[in-house]
Parts: structure tokens; sequence; C-alpha cells
């Protein structure tokens, strides 16, 4: 009987997207040096609205699989700028951190799924199934509880100084999952004898 075993490695191709020249481009994708403006915030606040803003963030992600084994997988972290808003009055360099952060926390969420993903059994046949549990459970999970602890212990940024330490907390989140910042990764599978 042969027995497979995941072998894991990365194929390094991180991209730097330049954000400021596609303005027909509807979603951003996180990179280190790219930060948010108020210009990126396109969508119309609701009438019966009761935050000051809103970051529309996803993650998407695609995979496809090789009949020798091979499982390459497309994941980013984006911000959606025509469903993100922000209500005009309330246009300061304080919120304005405080939407980049969101945006940084789906990153380093985005990371440790890719962490974890590596780390996973996965094969050509459960890749699917592996993929969609790794996503709910840090996407509709870790991320969703983080993003409300943020927000509960900064009051929406207007505890400068608990909105200080988030900004420290995620910073030094990220730089340890530094190792898992590429958006395209390859994981082999490779039998056992």
């Amino acid at each position: 009987m042969k027995l497979l075993t995941l072998f894991s490695f990365i194929i390094i191709s991180y991209s730097a997207f330049s954000q400021e020249n596609d303005e027909k481009n509807d979603h951003i994708y996180w990179n280190k040096t790219f930060t948010l403006e108020w210009s990126d915030f396109q969508g119309t606040p609701p009438e019966s609205q009761e935050s000051a803003a809103l970051s529309n963030i996803a993650i998407p992600y695609g995979f496809e699989t090789y009949s020798d084994g091979r499982v390459t997988v497309n994941i980013n972290a984006c911000f959606i700028r025509s469903k993100s808003w922000v209500v005009p009055k309330f246009k300061n360099n304080l919120l304005l951190q405080h939407e980049q952060l969101h945006f940084d926390i789906a990153e380093l969420i985005r990371r440790k799924i890719v962490k974890a993903l590596i780390e996973a059994d996965v094969t050509v046949d459960n890749a699917e199934a592996v993929m969609k549990s790794i996503m709910k459970h840090y996407w509709a999970g870790e991320y969703k509880k983080m993003q409300e602890r943020y927000d509960a212990e900064s009051n929406f940024s207007r505890f400068i100084s608990k909105q200080i330490e988030w900004n420290n907390e995620v910073a030094e989140e990220l730089e340890k999952y530094d190792a898992y910042k590429y958006t395209e990764l390859t994981l082999g599978l490779k039998n056992d004898q």
C-alpha cells in the first residue's frame, strides 16, 4: 500500500501591486508599501448607518490541482473600493489609520491561512475540503473575532492609546508571519514507498 505524505514547498512569487495607477480596478491587494487613502473609500454610506466608515475586505482565493500531485493556491487580502465608505464629516487621519489596520489584520489572517495550508495534510482528493475548512476557521472565526475585539478595545479609534497598542501588535504579528507573505504557493505531494 502506498502512503501519501505531504511535502510542502513554496514557489516564491510574491508580487507587489501598483495600486495608484489602476483606477479601473475595484480591488486593492494588500502590500506592505501601500496605505489606504480616503479616495479609496468610493462607496456610499447607507442612510441609516451608525459607523463613521466601513472597510469592505475580502480574501479571494483559488486553487488548481494537477495529476502529478501538486496543488497551486493563489490567495490575497483585498480592499474593495466600491463597497467601502466613509461619512465625510468624520474623515480624519486617526480614523483612516484605524481602517488601514482592519486591512492589515486581514493580511495577518491571510498569512495564518497560508501557514495552515502548508502544514495541512492536503491531497489532490481533499484540497477543496481542506481549503474550505481552513478558510472557515480563520476567516469566519479568527478574523471576525479579532476585528470585533479591535473595534471594541480601540472604540473605533477613539481610545488612542489602545489604537497605538493594536498598531504595534499587528505590526509585530505581521513580522512574525513574514515567511508566509507569499500570495501564490504550490503544495506538492510525494509518495512514500
